[in-house]
């Protein structure tokens, strides 16, 4: 399938661990995504705000802004308002989860309990 950028869901990654983020993109490229990365939550607001992607990932534990903060932010903003975040940690508190939902967090994903092919599915749900 031969897609043009323009058609190509963009998916927004704020993800400190260069690990992480290039195993998540480089799934999310192979499935035909187009990604945007931040790898701080001033930068990451700032590309949402740009960009306008159609859904992000969002990690908590990140510089700058965390992102509980980022995902204040965003909900807070008419321009970002309505892009479905899925937040991605490795925090698994029940407060904390509660948190990420009360925020306005379409889901709340446990790094280590997700790999990058149900990432793609999830991802797929939300946009669908």
């Amino acid at each position: 399938m031969v897609s043009s950028s323009d058609t190509k869901i963009k998916v927004l990654i704020i993800e400190d661990d260069e690990a992480v983020l290039e195993m998540y993109s480089q799934q999310l490229v192979m499935d035909g995504f187009n990604i945007i990365k931040a790898v701080d939550g001033t930068s990451g607001l700032s590309k949402a705000i740009i960009e306008q992607p159609d859904i992000i990932l969002l990690d908590i534990i990140i510089p700058e802004l965390d992102g509980f903060e980022v995902l204040h932010r965003l909900k807070s903003n008419v321009k970002t308002l309505n892009i479905p975040v899925v937040l991605l940690s490795n925090l698994s508190q029940p407060e904390q989860i509660a948190q990420g939902r009360l925020l306005g967090a379409k889901d709340y994903l446990v790094k280590s309990n997700v790999v990058p092919s149900k990432l793609v599915q999830k991802i797929k749900e939300f946009l669908v």
